[in-house]
């Protein structure tokens, strides 16, 4: 016997959304007040013209919801806007958005009457009902900081205005009122190290709410969270719905501060908002259907079935129609009168066929209502292919092949907790290759006990592994000394004598770490800079890979504490096998520390901000079995692959595969080894996902963007108008006259490469340097969207249209090439580039209009992840090369830029830096000569071929790029404090050469 379970509203109801279908006419000029864009509006609110954002789809249909986002306090409408990037959710899940505008940039959250700002959000509602014709009862309130008080402080007024409620960094100071008429779902999201609204206090609050809604007691807690992404510093608290059906959760941001999350290696605050809060609505709402949802095993017996509400409905007034086939069947309701349950009971045991019950007209006691509601069960075994008894048995096997992988690569490991777990598992899966049933559900219990197993497994290994200290910081501060780690000697070091101290160090990302030891004994202790009691040993660079640091020191004072200062550092650092001796004495350790046992109390940070640390097992097996896994899910994913070089990569995987699982390794870092064989050939399968049969994969494409150095501001020279090789091409973004140009087409690379008047840019040598070293079978090709003057923020639709709007006349005319959307001109160029090759790397060149600005990093991995995403591209195939800014000794005025750059493979671990130095550059210190863009355009391509192993020394010399005719005009000499001196004296010092196009060159010489 089987039963399939359909529920649908009146949002979905399938003759609704035939109907209109039909008058999709009608539904268009309904729709005449929609837009692309986020337009400033006023509305008049008790004789006060209050303003908001509002953004519309502009296929938006009737009755969607609406989302209302709330700034923070000295914040607007348009800095709601640019953090919460609501635009492009809202686009596609097609919604309303509203940033309202607080009087004086502050939020009322003290008058219970009245109060002028829950008046705003009142007539904010009534007037996107008579705009867009919105669903009351899918409305959404969120609000970052004072704005996520003000939500707070609206659940407990406005509850039976807004469906659901999403507080970011913000809950109600001096006291936490929980005053809602009814049970509410709220997602609270916040960061552990914010220092505005501090995190200390949410969990609380969040615990009284979930008593108020009736929610379990004992919340669940996933980490890291969301679990796709490993890397992950978050988790998500969850208070399980109770008899309301509404749901707590808290997305705890470990590290993070007080800001609005996009990060793409976490959390994304405005998509888990959505994801949450678009299950509520003020309606009654299903929360449960007995028999069980897509259960196939109904007893023939059965004749209950039982639907809950999360809120009592009138059931006298519901309309109930029990039907199978084409015949009527009769039954009886047993409540009649308000209640969160009704139970229709058959008069008899339904006979083979398809059982439907339809209950419409479900109304609440508010007069809210749900129209329709429809189950079918259908009686009988269903194997049809996309059956849920199907689909769940597939699921099963899966997971069965996943967990004999697991089992089979940790055979070799000898801890007996991890033995005992590994049989444990083999059991289950022998128990489980036999089991059958016809009920889904009966298939998802399995699979839960399957994978509970794989999980005391994985566990057993951890706590088996290798353990170290693992340190976290929030961000990269601004000196090295403001994150620190110290150890505190039992018995400060003999002045003057020999000591050793080594350990083995890595980072989740690059950095630096410094050794400073100190006598805190001193009186002149920790005056940083000029201290008399400490020693400021090596400090070392930080890298991915596990490395072993020494520092050999004489003691100049008696010092009883290690300060390690890793400030520039952002991320996780771990330490272990800590040892430190005295040389006299190297039998005998003062310091042993391999964190096999818990910390002592003599481990203890010191640092201006937030920082965390715990002990942890580390085990290169638990990357081994992710590694694994993912290859896995490549292989599974590219069944139905028929090209040729996908194919051979797919079979080269699976033998990739198929070695690993037998790997026998003889010490933990061997997993290493072998993890990153597999990730490489799960790379090299991954770049085949989504290429066309028309792809050549021997045309390499390029996409380059930026502000005016990647558009091209140096003239092109002669040299630079002929012999460019055929094998080099461009793809015009834009209309060409002169050239004739289409946009969308290949052409020989020829400048101008990225718009009609403009000049020689990097990419030009950057394309020419890589056909010089390629094989003569590869071409390469370039897709170049920049515009002078842009800031980062012009390439992030969710702010471009606000940025733009501000700026002079000339700069629109530059964004109105690309439609004022130059990241979607970037994307549907490079769509229809994949036509054609592969996309083997992003260039970038931007940063003097964000100059010093730190933000820049995260909007640059947004807009990196964004291209990986939309292009369905994997970072370790497409690399990020991000050029520096006219260097300080070639009369930068940015080049303080160049520390920002820095510090971006910090946060994008596949980007890698380019450098201007000695690159010549114009007298207005932002833009390079010709000679400067042939220099910096070769130094990406060498970059970039040795990022594809071609091992290459860029050894040309700058003369061989020079620019044409040019004379040297002034030779000018100084020394190194910077002083001009007449001529070069003996040793070293520095020569500044002015050429007559411009040109400003400094160089280091010395004279013997």
């Amino acid at each position: 016997m089987r039963q399939t379970v359909c529920i649908t509203s009146n949002q979905n109801n399938k003759m609704k959304r035939l109907f209109l279908t039909l008058i999709t006419i009608v539904a268009v000029c309904i729709s005449l007040f929609a837009q692309d864009k986020a337009t400033s509006m006023t509305l008049n609110v008790n004789g006060t013209t209050r303003s908001m954002l509002v953004y519309a789809p502009a296929d938006l249909p009737d009755n969607a919801p609406l989302l209302i986002s709330m700034h923070g306090m000295n914040q607007d409408a348009a800095y709601q806007q640019g953090q919460t990037a609501w635009e492009t959710i809202a686009a596609k899940e097609k919604f309303v958005v509203v940033y309202p505008e607080g009087i004086n940039k502050y939020w009322d959250i003290s008058a219970t009457t009245d109060n002028k700002d829950l008046n705003f959000l009142s007539a904010i509602i009534d007037d996107m009902v008579s705009r867009y014709k919105i669903n009351t009862s899918r409305v959404y309130l969120s609000g970052f900081s004072m704005g996520g008080m003000m939500t707070y402080f609206a659940a407990n007024y406005m509850d039976d205005k807004f469906a659901a409620f999403a507080p970011v960094s913000g809950y109600l100071l001096g006291g936490d009122p929980v005053k809602s008429s009814r049970p509410i779902p709220i997602i609270h999201t916040h960061g552990t190290s914010d220092d505005v609204v501090t995190y200390s206090g949410i969990n609380n609050i969040l615990s009284n709410w979930a008593k108020r809604n009736g929610c379990s007691s004992e919340p669940t807690i996933v980490t890291p969270y969301p679990t796709d992404k490993p890397n992950s510093k978050s988790s998500r608290t969850t208070w399980a719905a109770g008899e309301a059906g509404v749901e707590v959760v808290l997305l705890t941001l470990d590290g993070k501060g007080h800001w609005h999350s996009n990060d793409g290696n976490g959390v994304h605050t405005s998509n888990e908002i959505w994801e949450f809060i678009k299950n509520y609505s003020l309606c009654p709402q299903v929360i449960d259907v007995t028999p069980e949802n897509n259960s196939f095993d109904l007893p023939a017996t059965t004749q209950e079935f039982t639907v809950k509400f999360n809120t009592s409905v009138d059931i006298s007034k519901i309309g109930i129609k029990a039907t199978l086939g084409d015949n009527n069947v009769e039954f009886v309701v047993k409540e009649n009168t308000l209640s969160e349950s009704v139970t229709i009971t058959l008069n008899s045991a339904p006979a083979d066929g398809v059982l439907k019950i339809t209950l419409t007209n479900i109304a609440d006691a508010n007069g809210a209502t749900l129209e329709e509601l429809i189950l079918t069960y259908t009686i009988g075994e269903d194997t049809s292919d996309n059956s849920a008894a199907t689909t769940a048995k597939k699921s099963l096997a899966a997971k069965i092949a996943e967990a004999e992988t697991l089992a089979e690569s940790t055979s070799s490991l000898k801890d007996n907790a991890i033995a005992q777990c590994i049989e444990t598992l083999n059991g289950k899966i022998a128990e489980l290759k036999n089991f059958t049933s016809t009920s889904p559900s009966a298939y998802k219990k399995a699979e839960a006990e399957l994978t509970e197993a794989m999980t005391n497994l994985e566990e057993s290994i951890k706590d088996a592994s290798n353990h170290v200290l693992k340190i976290t910081t929030p961000n990269a501060a601004a000196n090295i000394w403001d994150w620190q780690m110290h150890y505190k000697l039992s018995t400060p070091l003999v002045k003057e004598a020999d000591y050793t101290l080594t350990m083995r160090v890595k980072g989740s990302t690059a950095g630096e770490l410094a050794l400073w030891p100190i006598d805190t004994q001193s009186s002149n202790r920790n005056e940083w800079g000029n201290s008399a009691d400490v020693q400021y040993l090596n400090a070392y660079a930080i890298t991915t890979e596990w490395q072993t640091l020494t520092w050999s020191f004489k003691t100049l004072y008696p010092l009883d504490e290690f300060d390690w200062v890793f400030g520039l550092f952002n991320g996780d650092l771990y330490f272990d096998d800590v040892k430190l001796v005295k040389n006299s004495a190297p039998e005998e350790y003062l310091i042993n520390e391999d964190f096999e046992s818990d910390l002592s109390s003599q481990w203890e940070k010191v640092s201006y901000q937030s920082l965390t640390f715990i002990r942890t097992g580390m085990s290169a097996r638990v990357d081994f079995m992710a590694a694994l896994k993912a290859a896995n899910e490549a292989i599974e994913a590219t069944t139905d692959i028929t090209r040729e070089e996908a194919v051979e990569a797919r079979e080269n995987l699976i033998a990739v595969v198929a070695a690993a699982q037998s790997f026998k390794p003889e010490v933990d870092d061997d997993y290493a080894t072998e993890a990153a064989k597999v990730i490489a050939a799960t790379s090299l399968l991954t770049q085949w996902i989504g290429v066309p049969d028309s792809a050549d994969p021997n045309f390499y494409i390029y996409l380059c963007f930026g502000q005016s150095n990647m558009e091209g501001n140096a003239q092109p020279e002669s040299k630079d108008l002929t012999g460019v090789p055929e094998r080099f091409k461009m793809m015009a973004t834009v209309d060409f006259t002169n050239p004739q140009r289409t946009m969308g087409n290949w052409y020989t690379a020829v400048p101008p490469l990225c718009r009609q008047g403009t000049g020689l840019t990097p990419a030009d040598y950057f394309g020419r340097t890589m056909v010089e070293f390629l094989p003569e079978e590869i071409s390469v090709g370039v897709i170049n969207v920049a515009i002078g003057g842009t800031k980062i923020e012009g390439f992030m639709n969710e702010l471009v249209a606000d940025y733009v709007a501000g700026e002079a006349d000339w700069f629109k005319g530059s964004m109105s090439n690309y439609n004022n959307e130059p990241y979607t001109r970037l994307i549907e160029m490079a769509k229809k580039a994949q036509m054609y090759g592969m996309i083997k790397g992003i260039l970038l060149h931007q940063g003097e209009s964000n100059n010093c600005d730190y933000s820049w990093i995260e909007k640059v991995n947004t807009i990196y992840q964004r291209i990986l995403t939309d292009l369905q591209l994997d970072a370790n195939n497409v690399p990020l090369l991000a050029g520096e800014m006219v260097s300080k000794e070639q009369g930068g005025v940015c080049y303080g830029h160049n520390d920002v750059i820095a510090n971006l493979p910090k946060t994008i671990p596949t980007a890698h830096v380019v450098s201007s130095k000695g690159c010549p550059a114009i007298s207005d210190g932002l833009h390079f000569t010709a000679q400067g863009y042939r220099i910096l355009g070769r130094r990406y391509a060498i970059t970039m071929l040795n990022l594809m192993g071609y091992d290459i020394v860029d050894d040309t010399p700058i003369s061989n790029i020079a620019t044409d005719n040019v004379q040297v005009v002034k030779r000018e000499y100084y020394d190194l404090a910077g002083r001009a001196i007449e001529k070069p004296v003996k040793g070293i010092c520095i020569e500044r050469v002015s050429y007559s196009d411009g040109t400003v060159e400094a160089m280091r010489i010395q004279v013997k």
